[in-house]
């Protein structure tokens, strides 16, 4: 009821606003006797016909098994800037966020941004998977953050909110964790059809996500990725995977990328894995969580692998926790092979070692958190802050 009232005043708005300067946009469309001029009084209603569909709200139907893929309507990726109230610059830096000595600020004290990033070279899509209850949380936490850093961003929910704005994505199967299979192999169908060449690179990760985009930027142009990818232009020649390398049980055929600490796809692997999604051998009808696995997977099979994005040093860029968590961890002195993280890490390095000068992604983040590390890392002064290591199995110090 409440979305029909505000659209209802979205399209009296139009109207008005229209009527208001109807002689300029007559005039401007080839004068009163121009077949083609739209009448101010349905310009108003085209106007929020075109809201409605680039947010999804005139087709609420889920996407069946089995039925031909509906591609949707193609939401503007900068829609979501332009909408915003929540800018970085009018979130006030809290008194005292700077002062607290904790694991979160020591580590985020040796992380360095990268000065050198211009925006849209290269044009960066960012994208998180969410649902309607985090909105007004996690969401909007990452508006007021680090989404405006990237060249375009869309939030891929359950619901439509045009606070947000959010999109809601239509996939095969239920709206829940047990099923971001579905979720993500509609997303990457939906980046594939419209968004493809208006970027070169597109990370997508969950809504507790925690980006430093310039230190991606720097990353992406390096000669690293200029020398696996082929070149800069539209993210290279080469399909291309980046992420956290996850090697369960020391097995190099099922690396795939953590999907908590984000990964990433160029032009080139987009189109790679967009066309291969329905193949038989991808699991196109397979309800389960492991979306990142199976991307892993699908990927494998045409020759994609995750790349090493480990630095020169062999500390790590993309995260799979906090800050703190990172910092503190420490490998558990009895049975350390029961312990997921040393099964699933590829050289683990633990401590100080653990995070790259340039590390790029945090995971587990959730609103209060997104805010602080923002100001962490842009607004408040590093200065090394000494606490001491924990030994996390045993729980001491």
């Amino acid at each position: 009821m409440v979305l029909r009232v505000l659209l209802g005043a979205l399209a009296i708005s139009c109207v008005f606003a229209v009527q208001e300067d109807s002689g300029n946009e007559v005039a401007a469309a080839g004068g009163a006797g121009d077949a083609d001029a739209v009448p101010p009084e349905r310009e108003g209603a085209r106007r929020l016909m075109t809201l409605q569909e680039s947010l999804g709200l005139s087709d609420a139907e889920e996407q069946m098994i089995g039925k031909p893929w509906n591609y949707q309507q193609k939401f503007d990726p900068n829609h979501f800037f332009r909408s915003s109230q929540w800018a970085p610059t009018l979130y006030a830096l809290p008194e005292g966020v700077c002062d607290l000595n904790d694991s979160h600020k020591q580590l985020i004290a040796q992380v360095d941004v990268w000065g050198g990033a211009a925006k849209t070279a290269p044009r960066i899509f960012c994208g998180v998977y969410t649902y309607h209850a985090n909105h007004d949380t996690k969401i909007k936490a990452i508006k007021e953050t680090w989404a405006s850093r990237c060249d375009g961003f869309v939030a891929f929910s359950d619901q439509v909110d045009l606070a947000v704005p959010s999109f809601k994505i239509k996939h095969e199967g239920p709206e829940e964790w047990d099923n971001m299979w579905q979720k993500s192999r509609a997303i990457w169908k939906y980046i594939d059809r419209h968004y493809i060449n208006d970027f070169d690179w597109f990370v997508l990760g969950g809504d507790d996500i925690f980006l430093i985009v310039e230190n991606l930027r720097k990353y992406l142009l390096s000669d690293d990725i200029k020398k696996a990818a082929g070149g800069f232009k539209d993210g290279g020649s080469v399909p291309m995977y980046l992420g956290r390398r996850f090697r369960p049980k020391g097995n190099n055929d099922r690396i795939f990328n953590s999907g908590g600490a984000a990964y990433l796809l160029n032009q080139k692997s987009v189109r790679l894995l967009a066309s291969h999604l329905d193949d038989p051998s991808c699991h196109p009808h397979q309800q389960c969580s492991w979306e990142d696995v199976n991307v892993a997977a699908c990927l494998r099979q045409h020759g994609v692998v995750a790349h090493d994005t480990r630095d020169g040093l062999g500390r790590e860029r993309f995260h799979p926790f906090t800050p703190g968590q990172h910092l503190m961890y420490r490998v558990p002195k009895t049975n350390p092979e029961k312990d997921w993280y040393v099964d699933y890490s590829i050289d683990l390095k633990i401590g100080r070692e653990c995070c790259s000068r340039y590390s790029l992604s945090f995971h587990y983040v959730d609103e209060n958190l997104m805010r602080r590390l923002y100001h962490l890392v842009y607004s408040c002064p590093k200065a090394p802050v000494d606490l001491p290591h924990v030994d996390m199995a045993a729980g001491k110090a």
